[in-house]
């Protein structure tokens, strides 16, 4: 219980988070309950102290947006630095469940914020693996991989704080529908949140709510014919490419002579405003404690519906976890939207986020949960190239100007000093319950089912795979190796299509494809995806690399190692 900490009077940054004009929050306090895994703590220090990133934040000088600032922050040396940084705004408790009144708002103990020998405060609050600790705690590891190890893909990391935000923000637009028929939420518009334009007030209104007319919000796409792998004989054989100019032969992948349908779409206004469940993390709406049974049926009976984007709600006080992060340039999601990446891009884009799963996964034994195209994000960059090595192979990588990072790890299972982390979303009450069964939230009456380690590739998978069906008018047109092996990602143990059926309706819609993936996907495990040999493209002989270049060295790495690493530094 070692793990080295840092002590910081943040009584003058307490009072900026608590100015109005920047991030008007009170009650800002330093204990996180995720701490007592790691120090002992006592009725002295317990709120006194913060984890021991390199760069610690101390001022906040000014807001350009609701979560980019302008900020000062002080190194190991206690030199400042001037940055721009961004503030994630992770509520401890689920707005969406308080906004439909799932919480007991009765009980005026519903806000507080933890403390060490008072747990006078709502279970999820106090809770060690609470998803926003959880989240904070995996992004302040990747930071100390950067600082100490000089992996270039972690997320820099400048603290975290609890507080309560006043006027908290939330975009109700993927749950307008099921609140727009609630009647706590409608009660409660203009009493402890309101809609931050009052022209949405008119999607809720009593005259309305039970005969309310369909929202349009521009042409829906139900034509989903395509890329369909139910008949793929020998899927392991898809693997073997050579070089860009191989395709899979016929009698690997059986192709119905289909349109794509896409012609009649705009790439860029449809993805950028797309209601499909694979790029979101919105998985309310199909989530039970159905059998399992009954989730292996292909049938579905979803409705059609649709997503409202940027219905902005304010809540009056929400108790958060403010987190300090760098400010990173955009999404994975943004550039598949501009459709400006050639088919080396890509791929030297798949081949760094290969790379950073097998270091999460020999590190942490991660399982992020919830790995879509706008989770993953990057950072401009001078450096041309990345060097790796792995299985004794020298991998160089064009970066086109582009680092990725991994971010959001509310979802995160991984293990730290022999210390499992568990994110509370799998807790009953959680929105991903049921999608694993095993402790800490273990139900003894259903079969055991551990964390899958190919359960990431296939949920990044999903998120793409609607981008490369827009470049193709039929599936013979198929040409790029790279969009081949995504497009597996998206194959179940039995070579069927995860995503969808033969007639193009969704397999498994919204959070019964997070169960299902979870069930039916076992081959797609980060380290044998890197050993397809269209990755050997990027494989050069050690000599190749200039001397003194930044390798990240993946088979040496050693998690005893790297936590005697995180320790060495000196402490304030």
């Amino acid at each position: 219980m070692d793990i080295a900490y840092k002590k910081h009077n943040n009584t003058k940054l307490f009072a900026e988070f608590e100015n109005s004009e920047l991030l008007n929050m009170s009650n800002c306090q330093n204990y996180i309950p995720l701490y007592n895994n790691f120090f002992t703590l006592n009725e002295k220090n317990f709120n006194s102290i913060n984890l021991n990133n390199k760069y610690n934040l101390q001022s906040i000088t000014k807001k350009k947006t609701e979560n980019i600032f302008e900020a000062i922050l002080k190194d190991d040396n206690n030199d400042n630095i001037s940055k721009t940084i961004f503030f994630k705004l992770s509520p401890l408790l689920d707005p969406f469940k308080y906004l439909a009144g799932k919480y007991d708002i009765s009980n005026s103990n519903i806000f507080n914020l933890p403390k060490l020998l008072d747990d006078n405060c709502h279970f999820k609050v106090n809770d060690k693996n609470n998803s926003s600790y959880v989240d904070s705690f995996f992004t302040y590891l990747t930071s100390q991989l950067f600082h100490r190890l000089n992996f270039i893909h972690g997320v820099d990391y400048y603290g975290s704080y609890l507080g309560h935000k006043n006027e908290y923000h939330i975009d109700i637009g993927d749950d307008i529908d099921m609140l727009s028929s609630n009647d706590f939420f409608y009660k409660n518009i203009n009493v402890l949140f309101k809609f931050i334009n009052s022209d949405h007030e008119d999607l809720i209104n009593d005259d309305s709510r039970s005969n309310k007319k369909k929202l349009e919000i521009g042409e829906i796409i139900t034509e989903k014919s395509i890329l369909n792998l139910d008949t793929i004989n020998d899927i392991e054989n898809c693997k073997s490419f050579n070089n860009e100019d191989i395709l899979c032969n016929n009698n690997i992948l059986i192709y119905e002579d289909i349109s794509l349908n896409c012609n009649n779409k705009s790439k860029k206004t449809d993805y950028s405003s797309s209601n499909c469940s694979s790029r979101s993390s919105n998985t309310y709406d199909s989530k039970d404690d159905e059998s399992d049974e009954s989730d292996e049926s292909d049938e579905s009976d979803e409705s059609e519906s649709t997503s409202i984007e940027n219905i902005m709600i304010s809540i009056k006080k929400f108790p958060i976890q403010v987190i300090a992060l760098e400010n990173c340039s955009n999404t994975f999601d943004n550039l598949l939207v501009e459709d400006k990446l050639c088919q080396d891009e890509l791929s030297c884009i798949i081949v760094q986020i290969l790379m950073m799963l097998i270091t999460y996964q020999k590190l942490f034994n991660l399982t992020h949960n919830d790995l879509h195209t706008n989770n993953i994000m990057y950072v401009e960059t001078d450096k041309r190239f990345l060097y790796y090595k792995v299985n004794n192979k020298h991998y160089k990588i064009r970066t086109y100007g582009k680092i990725f990072k991994i971010i959001d790890f509310g979802r995160a299972i991984y293990n730290y000093k022999n210390i499992l982390l568990c994110s509370d979303s799998f807790h009953p009450d959680g929105d991903a319950s049921t999608q694993y069964n095993f402790e800490p939230y273990i139900n003894n009456n259903k079969p055991r089912l551990e964390p899958n380690l190919s359960f990431d590739l296939c949920r990044l998978g999903c998120s793409i795979y609607d981008f490369i069906c827009e470049k193709y008018e039929k599936l013979e047109d198929i040409h790029w190796p790279i969009h081949k092996i995504i497009m597996n990602w998206c194959v179940d143990d039995d070579n069927r299509n995860i995503l969808y059926k033969n007639n193009g309706e969704e397999r498994y819609p919204d959070f019964k494809l997070y169960k299902m993936i979870a069930r039916k996907v076992n081959n797609h495990i980060p380290i044998k995806e890197l050993g397809n040999k269209y990755f050997n493209k990027y494989v050069v002989p050690r000599k190749e690399i200039k001397k003194g270049s930044n390798i990240w060295n993946i088979d040496t790495l050693d998690i005893n190692d790297t936590i005697a690493a995180f320790n060495n530094i000196n402490l304030s």
